[in-house]
């Protein structure tokens, strides 16, 4: 039984998570946070960030990272 091939989804992924780190910029310039609320939400950024880093080094199933 053949299988059609996917198409890639990281670009799509990441051009969202760019589009959601953007939005809570906005929402953090806007709303005032305590120092305990900032510091949870600059947490999730930057694990948000190191994920997009090491995705960026994984292979496409067409062979190629998202940086080649």
């Amino acid at each position: 039984m053949a299988r059609t091939p996917q198409p890639d989804q990281r670009p799509a992924l990441r051009e969202d998570h760019i589009k959601k780190a953007d939005h809570l910029q906005r929402m953090l310039i806007s709303t005032p946070l305590t120092d305990d609320e900032r510091a949870a939400v600059d947490d999730g950024q930057a694990a948000l960030d190191g994920l997009l880093s090491r995705l960026s080094e994984v292979p496409t199933p067409a062979g190629a990272s998202p940086r080649d």
